[in-house]
């Protein structure tokens, strides 16, 4: 575990020398679980790991991972027009499989943006965030099939961690996405 963690933290082999140790046995015990969901999910449908691979990984430029105004004003009155169209449409979709919650809180978009963006206001990616959420990975395949087909959105960044599920085990499917807004 440590080697792994300090591996993808970019830190010196052997730099924890021990300290994780103690979250060993929870942090395996936490993988086998999600093992044993994965492979339940292989046995109930043969085309999972099929599925799993036509879903890309795909990774913008940083520059292209910008909102089209440094106001952040701006910014929320044009994710509160993504918001009711692209919520919308995931709603009458998807019904209560589609999880839309009201915008980012300005106090913690602030907080990001300074911690996070060194103040720039166009570099924060989140003020309307949404979740789809199934039962199994036909449905995680077909919520994706629908967003990358559907009008007016640009598939910018996929973090697909179900081709490399995480220490723990754990594995989701993350989108950045552009919405093109009337001019």
């Amino acid at each position: 575990l440590e080697r792994e963690v300090e591996s993808k933290s970019g830190l010196l082999e052997g730099s924890l020398g021990g300290k994780l140790q103690q979250l060993q046995a929870p942090l395996v015990a936490s993988k086998r679980v999600y093992d044993k969901v994965l492979v339940a999910e292989r046995i109930k449908d043969s085309t999972f790991d099929e599925m799993v691979n036509k879903i890309p990984m795909i990774k913008s430029l940083k520059s292209q991972l910008i909102q089209p105004s440094n106001n952040l004003d701006t910014t929320y009155a044009q994710a509160g027009i993504v918001k009711d169209a692209m919520g919308g449409r995931l709603k009458d979709r998807w019904g209560d499989a589609a999880i839309i919650p009201d915008l980012k809180d300005r106090e913690d978009a602030e907080r990001k943006i300074k911690d996070k963006y060194f103040g720039k206001n166009n570099k924060i990616k989140d003020i309307f965030r949404c979740t789809l959420k199934f039962s199994s990975f036909k449905g995680v395949f077909d919520g994706w099939k629908f967003l990358e087909d559907m009008k007016g959105i640009e598939i910018l960044n996929v973090k697909n961690k179900f081709k490399n599920p995480d220490v723990l085990g754990y594995a989701d499917i993350n989108i950045n996405a552009g919405f093109k807004l009337q001019d």
